[in-house]
């Protein structure tokens, strides 16, 4: 486990992209990240493939305990995003080791994307 989850935040999701597409007829709408751009510029940051998985949130993020060292990169409205209470730069790759905290807070608009 990579992650521990300390406060989900408002609507946080997994999410990838292109997401689940061409199953309407089975009630399944489109979906995958909302801020494609942020998140494919997150995953190409930290060197992931355009479309892996990471975490989407909605009017405030979740506070994650990070379990083993990672390359995150935080991009969309997660203006107030800290790590141990310094503050994250936004839409940069930043190392993060075992037993740091991740705080996304309120957002300063819709979405925030943490890959």
């Amino acid at each position: 486990m990579a992650v521990e989850v300390l406060a989900p935040g408002t609507q946080t999701t997994v999410q990838d992209l292109p997401g689940r597409l061409g199953l309407w007829g089975v009630g399944v709408p489109p979906s995958g990240a909302w801020d494609d751009l942020s998140f494919a510029l997150a995953n190409r940051a930290v060197g992931n493939p355009v479309g892996a998985a990471g975490i989407e949130a909605v009017l405030r993020g979740p506070v994650l305990r990070i379990r083993r060292p990672v390359r995150i990169c935080v991009t969309g409205a997660a203006t107030a995003a800290t790590l141990d209470g310094t503050p994250v730069p936004l839409g940069r790759p930043l190392a993060v080791f075992a037993g740091q905290t991740l705080d996304l807070d309120q957002l300063l608009a819709n979405v925030a994307e943490i890959v």
